[in-house]
């Protein structure tokens, strides 16, 4: 039996894709976030924001995750996406929320996000529409 592939193409139905995964750390109120992840660039424009500007512009944003290590359990904090500019200029903009207000995180709250988008021109040939 040979050596498994490691780095192989997982099958999936998006044509095109690109997955950037993040895991950032929020640092005091006012500082910049840190975060491990190649080819993305994030800001801080405010407490409740993060900024990303990706490579490159792609056609689409087609999913994004996230999973949260929070510094204390009473901290139940979300991102959601509020600018989607990556057709643009490949740039998002994520708010933080809770209870349907925007939040700051605690200093020290971990968030792992994963992003999927496209730039393959296939993907508009298979939008669709649910009444």
């Amino acid at each position: 039996m040979g050596e498994p592939l490691l780095f192989g193409a997982v099958p999936d139905n998006v044509p095109g894709d690109h997955q950037y995964i993040v895991k950032l750390t929020i640092g005091s109120t006012g500082s910049a976030a840190t975060w491990l992840g190649y080819g993305v660039d994030i800001t801080r424009p405010s407490s409740t924001t993060l900024k990303l500007q990706f490579g490159k512009p792609y056609i689409t944003l087609m999913d994004f995750g996230q999973g949260r290590f929070p510094v204390s359990a009473a901290s139940q904090v979300a991102a959601i996406v509020t600018t989607d500019n990556m057709s643009v200029d490949g740039s998002i903009t994520l708010t933080f929320v809770s209870g349907g207000s925007a939040t700051a995180p605690a200093s020290g709250d971990v968030f792992f996000f994963r992003f999927i988008m496209t730039s393959d021109q296939l993907n508009a040939a298979f939008q669709g529409s649910c009444t």
